[in-house]
């Protein structure tokens, strides 16, 4: 090596600096979109105190000192403070790669980096993406309180090629009620509840031609009743939960199918009859007429019946279509029709969607039932209609 070219390196070694210019750190701070390229947090406010600030720190994938994590000797000071060397993390996440080296090599951090940017990228190229005002019902099943993120939220409207209207969930209900579940007084306040406060959401939105999206998790006759209150006039975008990590997110491509099986009893010309709806759990006969008597029953089933079949918005549609069919075969065999008990066991969209479909001036009226934990026996708990 010759003496200049040695010369060279030893400057190298020695003129190394952090003197990152505005330009680069600008550069950084919109290719990251504001938030750490590890975790995704928000670096412009503090989540605890939610006092705005820059709370982002610019890390350094080849360090700058020898001592330093994943240090290359030949770097001119253009190339090691260059928006291409940088990343912008929080606190947490920077010390983390730089304590564990090994584990974040060069390659790996510059392949998180290259996914962030990418990502924020791509989800921010499109102008016109349809807005979204997010509401979640959520209410004690047992003694079991939903849990419930809003990342997760944000996460499944993108998913659906929507984006929040507003950065956090309008939470309606609560969780928080001196009567358990499985007692008439639960439902009722639960009930009460929600016609109030979908009222307000309802006619916020209609007047603002809002796209209105849910998600709840609660007792099916509750989801059921929430789903009539949003009936099917707004412009309204159910979401189910998924027992999967990203929990409320539509599987990206997912195209399947799902064949719902009518069956229809022979006794017909009945003024009540039962309509048991086995899609996440098959209900036995017996236990209807256990609880109503020997009435007709109608069936809406699948042929492997559980809680996970519902992977895309259109098994949602496939399913209204033939509960319609269902109804109107009811009314059909039965004139003088007054009303119909209602059996569910089915995902929360599709309980959300029975009530949605309801026609208030043609339907019969629908007694909701459910299975409670103390008896293990289906009780009455509300009616819609009638």
């Amino acid at each position: 090596m010759s003496e200049r070219a040695v010369a060279r390196k030893e400057k190298m070694k020695t003129n190394r600096n952090r003197n990152i210019k505005g330009s680069i750190e600008r550069i950084l701070w919109g290719m990251a979109a504001g938030r750490c390229e590890m975790c995704n947090v928000f670096l412009g406010i503090n989540s605890y105190t939610m006092d705005q600030g820059n709370f982002s720190e610019k890390a350094h994938i080849e360090a700058v000192g020898k001592m330093g994590p994943r240090y290359r000797e030949l770097m001119e000071n253009d190339e090691l403070n260059s928006a291409d060397n940088l990343m912008l993390l929080c606190k947490v996440c920077h010390k983390t790669i730089d304590d564990n080296p090994g584990k974040y090599p060069v390659d790996r951090l510059k392949q998180i980096k290259r996914d962030h940017e990418e990502r924020v990228y791509y989800l921010t190229r499109c102008k016109d993406i349809q807005k979204s005002y997010m509401i979640g019902y959520f209410s004690a099943i047992a003694e079991n309180k939903p849990e419930f993120e809003n990342d997760l939220f944000c996460k499944a409207l993108i998913s659906d090629k929507k984006i929040p209207s507003v950065r956090y969930i309008n939470l309606i209900g609560s969780t928080n009620i001196y009567y358990a579940d499985g007692t008439k007084d639960y439902y009722s306040v639960q009930e009460k509840l929600i016609e109030s406060e979908t009222e307000r959401i309802i006619k916020q939105c209609i007047r603002e031609n809002e796209n209105l999206s849910v998600f709840a998790l609660a007792p099916i006759p509750l989801l059921i009743k929430l789903g009539k209150q949003l009936s099917d006039i707004p412009n309204v975008s159910v979401f189910q939960c998924h027992r999967k990590e990203d929990k409320w997110s539509w599987e990206e491509n997912n195209h399947d199918t799902v064949d719902f099986i009518l069956e229809s009893p022979n006794k017909k010309g009945q003024e009540r009859v039962a309509l048991n709806l086995s899609l996440s759990a098959d209900i036995s006969e017996t236990r209807i007429t256990r609880s109503v008597g020997d009435i007709p029953i109608y069936k809406i089933t699948i042929d492997n019946p559980n809680r996970n079949f519902v992977t895309n918005k259109e098994i949602m549609d496939q399913y209204v279509c033939a509960y319609r069919r269902c109804m109107e075969e009811i009314k059909y065999d039965n004139p003088d029709l007054k009303e119909v008990f209602v059996f569910p066991a089915m995902p929360n969209s599709l309980a959300i969607r029975t009530g949605m479909d309801h026609m208030p001036k043609c339907d019969p009226k629908l007694i909701i039932y459910d299975q409670i934990k103390q008896t293990n026996d289906f009780i009455e708990t509300i009616a819609i209609g009638g």
